[in-house]
């Protein structure tokens, strides 16, 4: 007798001990534990918290034939006080149909602060059907699926589903539903009396799919004795990636005088993405240049392209450098310069009055000089200058000593005094002067205007006489 209470004791210290090591312990209390097969199963789920702090707990399925949720949805994760006790609210229902009978299904229990996991099997009894189709096989398939976790839209990807046929019943109208956010399709199979089929369902999405996650679920339906019957499979994640960049192309073309750059910035990806491109300059060719689109930014040494480009969207960016603009200034002012010295006068002559006398306040005797010089390296021929006197004013004579004489001097009452100098040639460079001396016949109290000197000539190269003209002389009498 006292060994049978040394032994209780033992027991009861070692339970004792087994209960101090766990974080917290769970017991199960139905709701609802007896339903028929395509109905929802409910239960709580006491979970006692033997620590001092306040713990979080989730519930999860080990059965992947079985749905679980938690009502309500905000229990998912249950915060438990330190030393305190709390239930959490499940329910639990098949993903296919099963035959009338009791069936233990595996959930866990984890403490998320200290990673420690209870497992816990609950009793659910599947009630029976009294109806006409007593006696006979109900649809009974069982299917599961494998997806790529990584999924690149620009290429197909296959869904394998596995199915199976668990009773000799034939199946001969199935449909397979794929349901995601980014896939909904239906196929059509059928199944021999327990019959296993593996089927690859190839999918393609559109190329400029963004990344994203997704979750694949896939429902078997089948139609039997005028009714439809549902089997679901456990959910599968899978991942759209992210592939591409932003590619950017230059292409010059250099002529005369111009430069352009055709710059090409395309996003080959499938998800918006920023781009940046710098042009660089200096002051002198940012004065010529030329742009298709304004920049986003300028900076002392470069203009900046930049912005954001929808997947395979592209932007087409053209800068000019054209230097023609000066050389054609340039061209026209070499131009203007050689009609210059191609169509000016061979000659200068420059006509000047110096006063030699005044009387009663104005003019009385001036000194009119006509000053010549061939400014080319070419000689002229039969040079004749002639001078118009006008009537107020008197030519002197003798013409002064060391001064070419006149060939001729004509006097007319009405037109005035033309006097007329003619020389054989003027050799190039040569300068000369012509020399008279006038008296006013009255005195010329204001302005005195006396016309240009017209000089005539001929080279090798015109046979006919070109003319030359001095300029016009208007003398102030102040």
């Amino acid at each position: 007798m006292k060994k049978i209470i040394n032994l209780f004791l033992f027991l009861v210290i070692l339970s004792s001990i087994g209960l101090a090591l766990n974080d917290f312990t769970v017991s199960i209390v139905p709701i609802k534990d007896k339903i028929f097969w395509n109905e929802t199963a409910k239960f709580k789920v006491y979970v006692a918290n033997n620590l001092a702090n306040e713990q979080a707990f989730i519930v999860y399925p080990e059965d992947v034939t079985w749905d679980l949720d938690i009502v309500p949805a905000e229990d998912r994760h249950k915060n438990i006080p330190g030393k305190q006790r709390d239930y959490i609210v499940i329910e639990l229902k098949p993903l296919q149909q099963l035959w009338p009978n009791l069936y233990g299904v595996p959930i866990k229990v984890k403490n998320l602060e200290s990673g420690e996991v209870i497992r816990k099997d609950i009793v659910i009894e599947i009630k029976g059907e009294t109806s006409e189709l007593e006696g006979m096989y109900l649809p009974s398939v069982r299917g599961w699926f494998s997806v790529p976790k990584s999924v690149d839209p620009r290429k197909s990807f296959d869904v394998i589903l596995h199915l199976k046929n668990q009773n000799p019943l034939n199946l001969s109208s199935i449909n397979v539903i794929l349901k995601s956010n980014l896939i909904q399709k239906t196929y059509e199979t059928s199944l021999e009396g327990l019959e296993k089929k593996d089927l690859r369902l190839s999918q393609r999405l559109d190329k400029l799919t963004k990344p994203q996650d997704d979750l694949m679920n896939i429902i078997i339906r089948v139609h039997q004795y005028d009714q439809d019957y549902e089997f679901r499979t456990e959910s599968r994640p899978f991942k759209i990636i992210e592939y591409g960049k932003v590619d950017i192309k230059e292409i010059t073309n250099n002529s005369f005088l111009k430069s352009t750059k055709n710059i090409l910035i395309k996003n080959t990806g499938n998800k918006e993405k920023s781009f940046k491109y710098v042009f660089r300059k200096n002051k002198f060719n940012e004065i010529f240049m030329d742009y298709s689109i304004k920049p986003s930014q300028k900076e002392l040494n470069g203009f900046i392209w930049e912005g954001i480009l929808d997947p395979e969207s592209q932007l087409r960016i053209e800068i000019t450098i054209n230097y023609r603009p000066i050389f054609y200034v340039l061209l026209a002012f070499l131009f203007l310069l050689a009609s210059y010295y191609i169509f000016r006068s061979p000659f200068i002559i420059k006509k000047n009055i110096k006063v030699l006398g005044r009387k009663d306040g104005g003019l009385s005797e001036l000194r009119i000089q006509i000053f010549v010089k061939n400014r080319t390296r070419r000689r002229f021929y039969e040079i004749e200058l002639k001078d118009k006197v006008p009537n107020l004013l008197e030519v002197q004579h003798p013409f002064e000593i060391g001064t070419l004489y006149p060939s001729n001097v004509l006097k007319s009452d009405k037109k005035g005094t033309l006097i007329k100098w003619q020389l054989d040639e003027l050799e190039p460079f040569e300068e000369r002067i012509f020399t008279y001396k006038v008296k006013a016949k009255l005195v010329i109290l204001g302005d005195l205007l006396l016309p240009p000197s017209i000089m005539k000539y001929k080279s090798h190269y015109s046979k006919p006489h070109k003319s030359a003209y001095s300029n016009e002389v208007n003398f102030k009498n102040e």
